[in-house]
């Protein structure tokens, strides 16, 4: 005796859009890669790869603050000679 379950996919929705089309490429049939998904999932095999970290935030080096060249009167030139 065999049964039908079906699957559906909303392809209206670009997450289960996307994920209806990478199975519909991984094998000719698609009962075949359930299968083998679920084989997987029940013997422990089925891995799942961890997320990439996030980056870190890139913090801007500060810069120095720019130095004005120093202005002096002729009194106050006077003053320090």
């Amino acid at each position: 005796m065999r049964i039908t379950p079906s699957v559906s996919f909303n392809l209206d929705n670009d997450y289960e859009r996307g994920l209806h089309e990478f199975a519909m490429e991984q094998d000719k049939y698609f009962s075949k890669y359930v299968k083998r998904l679920i084989e997987k999932d029940r013997s422990g095999t089925m891995t799942i790869a961890a997320p990439a970290p996030a980056p870190a935030a890139v913090m801007p080096i500060p810069m120095p603050p720019v130095e004005k060249p120093m202005k002096f009167t002729k009194a106050a030139l006077k003053a320090f000679t």
